[in-house]
């Protein structure tokens, strides 16, 4: 089973698509060329709406520039604001989410696999510095004619000349982390990251059923007292309320795109009182479901 969630994504092409992701929570990444693989898109992130990029994970390494507005991007427990002053580099499968602060936001994204650099390069240089457990991500600041080179790219179009700039700039990067060395030194507890992914997993598989803190415990096989401080260092918040979050998420973007009735969606996203659906739609988003649809919803 592979989920999607709506964001407006644009391709190098200007065309529109849904981020796919599979159960593991790992993206399918679409690459613009079988020769290069390497992505570039641009995402609008609408505050109005609350809007995130929910816990997700990639094979490729990632650049991100916030050109427009700031984020919050949580990277396995670790929380940092991102805006268009700095460059944040996430290394591959790092679990991460990102959501806007208070106001719209707009990215580009690129996401590469280290295989577009020289082998030996790769080998002797990258390599030894991507696999230390400690490198998770490195938030840069972000140099001027660095902004200037990530603006063309807005424009990628594919040819072979581009891909030459690109590559050459990914290599600048790369070569400024290895010699400030200004990775994260903090050592990722491989297990805690495995069980806080099979958490969020049996959540977001079965938002919609009457589950527990227990059962949440049960399926990741920790107590919890140990669930409840994972929840607190990765997405620092409990493990009901995450669920909670997840399953309002769920529902806002029920209200907004379809039709179906909001009596349903509160059934269908967990809530079996719709009286309860509506306290905490208005708690989550200061307005009742039906007036969000009016408001935001498709015409």
């Amino acid at each position: 089973m592979v989920n999607s969630y709506n964001k407006v994504i644009y391709d190098n092409t200007g065309k529109t698509y849904s981020i796919s992701v599979n159960p593991d929570f790992s993206e399918n990444v679409r690459v613009m060329s079988d020769d290069f693989h390497i992505s570039i898109f641009t995402q609008y992130y609408c505050n109005k709406t609350n809007d995130i990029t929910p816990f997700h994970w990639h094979n490729e390494l990632q650049i991100v520039w916030i050109y427009d507005g700031a984020l919050k991007y949580t990277i396995n427990g670790d929380k940092i604001i991102v805006d268009k002053n700095s460059l944040l580099f996430i290394n591959s499968k790092q679990m991460h989410c990102s959501e806007t602060l208070n106001a719209d936001a707009r990215t580009i994204c690129i996401d590469f696999s280290a295989d577009i650099f020289h082998p030996v390069i790769r080998k002797k240089l990258f390599e030894p510095m991507l696999e230390k457990p400690s490198m998770t991500h490195v938030l840069l600041s972000l140099k001027p004619y660095q902004a200037n080179v990530l603006e063309r790219f807005k424009d990628f179009s594919g040819e072979l000349i581009e891909y030459c700039s690109l590559i050459n700039f990914l290599s600048g990067i790369f070569e400024e982390m290895i010699l400030e060395q200004r990775y994260n030194d903090t050592q990722v507890d491989l297990t805690e990251t495995r069980n806080f992914q099979k958490a969020i997993q049996f959540m977001h598989n079965n938002f919609a059923e009457d589950i527990s803190l227990g059962d949440v415990a049960s399926h990741t096989l920790v107590n919890k007292n140990q669930l409840t401080l994972l929840f607190k260092k990765y997405a620092n918040m409990p493990p009901m309320k995450y669920l909670n979050e997840y399953r309002l998420q769920m529902a806002k973007n029920m209200i907004i795109r379809t039709d179906i009735p909001i009596t349903e969606i509160a059934q269908e996203t967990g809530f079996n009182q719709l009286s309860n659906f509506i306290r905490h739609f208005g708690e989550r988003y200061g307005t009742s479901p039906l007036q969000y649809r009016k408001k935001l919803g498709r015409n």
